[in-house]
């Protein structure tokens, strides 16, 4: 009842509520990959090719969720590197078009510096001029000056109005006289001509200066905006690149994901034809299987009678039997035990007629008690290589054990004694993996091993 109810809950495990119940696809991915490791022990006896479709049909059920969940990761992956490339594509296009305009802001700045830098050295040309023609004017009504002011005699300025003469003299001196006045006066006013356009000269020199210096800060500012656009575009097409070879393998993992997807479809629509199919063969293997253990039951049967009989006629009281009267054939964990245990496949009750060993491919199996072989060699029933000894009469009966799905027989009759090689475990047969199955038969009748061991 122990091993019916442990089949029961790996089977109610298989029900689509569990799975409905899981909190994400990975917890449900963890249950069935248990569960479909159990399968291996609940299809034990059942026909290779049906076991391994509903296996395979089993596998691409649980890993449809996570496939469509990473389609869907891949897909919203895919979507959001295509948003993305948009947005660095955009930014790239913003960032060239701002380094495009810090250049030409400042190619214009270097033109405009350009222009005033000549307009501040024709300034300071023009300046020179002035101060030059300034000196010389100045130089000239300073010595004016200083012939009006200074100079003594009749030949004077004032001399020549005032000195004696014939009154023709006079008339001439007072015309050079007032010649050298003319020109003195237009000396001044040429002069201050000349001052005021010292003092203009100037100011437009200061004036063209300030402008130079401030287009000197314009122009590294305007430099340094450049640069920094210059950078800013760099980046941005970096990312773009990055950008666009993130969207181009998010594209390729979506369309991975899809056709993992769609190919997992494909194989569960396969399985589900096979495992309809090999469904369908199942039952003629069942009745082969049957008919088998009732011809083994009936040879049994048949020789407990005569055992009996035997027993009789020899008048003896049976030899006290230990309750561990068999030995182990093999050691290994027990996978699966004796009793009832439900059918995935076939939506049933069935019963598991003795123990399963999980022991490696080629291990020595060893007869557990002494005995006759009574059949050794394949059986189509699912058994694969099978051997068959009866130990005699026990406890009032007929003591049988079965060693099977051997991968090689080397006792095939006679007599054996307990602990005598009988052949190598395997996964003949209808078997899921390398194991021994043991059986136990009192007057053809399978029962627990474990009440003989």
């Amino acid at each position: 009842m122990t091993a019916a109810g442990a089949a029961l809950a790996c089977t109610l495990s298989l029900g689509p509520a569990l799975a409905a119940r899981a909190d994400d696809v990975q917890d449900q991915k963890r249950q069935a990959d248990r569960r479909i490791s159990a399968l291996g022990q609940q299809l034990e006896g059942t026909n290779t090719r049906l076991a391994g479709a509903y296996v395979n049909l089993e596998r691409t059920k649980a890993a449809l969720p996570g496939a469509r969940q990473r389609l869907a990761g891949a897909q919203a992956t895919a979507g959001r590197a295509v948003a993305a490339q948009a947005r660095a594509e955009d930014t790239e296009r913003r960032a060239l078009a701002a380094e495009a305009r810090a250049r030409a802001h400042n190619e214009q700045v270097a033109q405009r510096l350009a222009v005033a830098k000549a307009d501040e050295a024709r300034a300071r040309e023009r300046l020179g001029r002035t101060q030059e023609q300034l000196r010389a004017s100045q130089d000239a009504l300073d010595a004016y000056a200083a012939e009006v002011f200074q100079s003594g005699g009749d030949e004077s300025p004032l001399g020549l109005v005032f000195g004696t003469g014939s009154p023709q003299d006079l008339a001439d001196r007072v015309v050079m006289a007032d010649t050298a006045s003319n020109v003195a006066g237009d000396t001044v006013d040429r002069l201050a001509t000349i001052r005021a356009d010292d003092i203009s000269a100037r100011a437009y020199l200061t004036s063209v200066r300030g402008e130079v210096a401030e287009l000197k800060r314009q122009a590294e500012t305007a430099l340094q905006n450049a640069t920094a656009a210059a950078s800013a575009a760099t980046r941005a097409k970096e990312q773009a690149i990055v950008a666009r070879q993130n969207a181009e393998t998010a594209r390729a993992n979506a369309a991975s994901a899809k056709t993992h997807l769609d190919r997992l479809k494909s194989e569960q629509t396969a399985y589900a034809r096979d495992l309809r199919a090999q469904q369908a063969n199942e039952q003629a293997d069942l009745a082969a299987a049957r008919a088998e253990a009732a011809r083994l039951n009936a040879i049994l049967v048949e020789r407990a009678r005569l055992a009996r009989l035997a027993e009789q006629r020899r008048n003896a009281p049976p030899a006290a039997t230990p309750s561990n009267y068999l030995s182990h054939p093999a050691n290994g964990p027990t996978t699966s035990g004796f009793g009832m245990r439900w059918h995935p496949i076939l939506k049933k009750w069935m019963l598991h007629d003795g123990l399963d060993w999980a022991v490696a491919c080629g291990t020595p199996v060893y007869a557990a008690a002494p005995g006759q072989v009574i059949r050794a060699g394949w059986r189509p029933s699912g058994w694969g290589n099978q051997v068959v000894i009866d130990h005699g009469m026990h406890r009032g009966v007929d003591l049988v054990t079965t060693y099977n799905h051997l991968s090689r027989i080397v006792k095939w009759g006679g007599h054996v004694n307990r602990g005598q090689l009988v052949g190598y475990s395997g996964t003949t047969g209808y078997s899921t993996g390398c194991h021994l199955h043991f059986g136990v038969y009192e007057d053809g009748t399978p029962v627990d091993p474990y009440r003989w061991l």
